[in-house]
């Protein structure tokens, strides 16, 4: 015997899939299914108030050389 409990607000019926709405009040940038995990990802937006702090400038700093390494990771 299998039992599960149904979560409350869910649909069933209408798509084949159980669905559930929820209200995220952000702006959706993506959707992406994962299938090691066999669950779908959203990656959302929202705007925030954000101002950058006074700084001083440094001239030396000009002079800097810099070395960023990209690493790129597969999902199998």
């Amino acid at each position: 015997m299998n039992v599960a409990r149904v979560p409350t607000n869910t649909d069933y019926g209408t798509t084949g899939w159980a669905t559930k709405r929820l209200d995220i009040d952000e702006g959706i940038d993506g959707v992406v299914f994962h299938p090691a995990t066999s669950s779908f990802v959203v990656t959302t937006s929202k705007d925030a108030d954000f101002i950058l702090p006074e700084d001083d400038w440094h001239p030396e700093w000009t002079e800097e050389s810099m070395c960023f390494t990209l690493i790129i990771v597969g999902l199998c």
